[in-house]
């Protein structure tokens, strides 16, 4: 039985030239605000993503780290300064240096964006301000939206597809060469500290439960793991074709440092959470629409 659901979807459409190649990007887990925040990678993405014309990118939550001296999460030790100066408005100035730093800068090439469980969780402490909504508010103005026709918030994750339409001279949009690219992304859920194996065994069931997503993403584990598995479908002929979708878990921009202050030793929340060391920053999908294939680091 097939009934509507009220699932978030967003459909984007780019035209593309024969032989162009699209890298996509899911930033997620920044943690802007915190000592241990690769800003050097936090960079390195963005500098790549300004430079390049076919370049795409989603948001995938936690963009600062958000927890003020309310939260039982928090550790001063671990801040950076200019947050320890800025103890009651915590949200608002970790929000600003995301988008004066890095999003301002890249925002007309923004398809979604995702809120994290520390977007969510700071406004329980500050129900007055909403940093999720006014960090995606403030992209879609730099890209040229109105905030009526603002579509980029998706909550925690949703299905996103791009509609890849070849040119071909003389000849309009209707009648172009469409590959419809069906994604799935979520900030993510559950707990770190598994065996790799179990982190596969997600990414399987996450397939398995979006039949119709070619590529999905979640982030919040900050684990890097990537599942490929081949399916076997049965298309409208009867003849049965075989092709492959893929899984990601994308590790965080934040390290996992100690403060060393006076010999007194402060381990950070993920590393007590039991979160092992692990690779750091986004990874980008290499996304070919001529050849309509897709690939990644592993």
């Amino acid at each position: 039985m097939i009934t509507e659901s009220r699932e978030v979807y967003r459909v984007r459409r780019f035209d593309y030239n024969t032989g162009e190649l699209f890298t996509f990007w899911n930033l997620t887990d920044l943690h802007v605000g915190m000592l241990g925040t690769r800003h050097d990678l936090i960079e390195k993405a963005v500098k790549a993503i300004e430079d390049d014309p076919r370049a795409l990118w989603i948001g995938g939550g936690d963009y600062g780290d958000f927890i003020n001296h309310r939260d039982k999460r928090f550790e001063p030790n671990l801040v950076s300064d200019w947050v320890l100066h800025n103890l009651d408005n915590v949200a608002k100035i970790q929000v600003d240096y995301v988008y004066d730093s890095y999003f301002k800068r890249i925002a007309d090439k923004c398809l979604m964006m995702m809120e994290g469980n520390h977007e969510w969780d700071t406004t329980r402490y500050n129900p007055n301000y909403n940093p999720y909504n006014d960090l995606r508010l403030r992209v879609g103005q730099a890209a040229g939206m109105t905030d009526e026709a603002n579509d980029l918030a998706v909550g925690a994750g949703g299905f996103l597809t791009i509609m890849f339409s070849r040119r071909h001279k003389g000849k309009r949009r209707k009648n172009m060469q469409t590959w419809q690219f069906n994604t799935y992304h979520h900030h993510g859920h559950g707990n770190a500290g598994v065996a790799q194996g179990g982190y596969s065994l997600k990414l399987e069931r996450m397939l398995d439960r979006r039949p119709t997503a070619s590529l999905i993403t979640m982030g919040h584990l900050h684990v890097h793991s990537v599942e490929r598995i081949a399916y076997l479908e049965q298309i409208k002929t009867g003849k049965v074709v075989q092709h492959s979708r893929m899984a990601m878990f994308l590790p965080s921009y934040l390290d996992q440092p100690i403060s060393d202050n006076d010999l007194a030793v402060t381990s950070t929340y993920s590393k007590k959470r039991g979160m092992m060391p692990t690779d750091f920053g986004a990874r980008p999908v290499i996304i070919d629409p001529n050849r309509r294939t897709y690939t990644t680091e592993v």
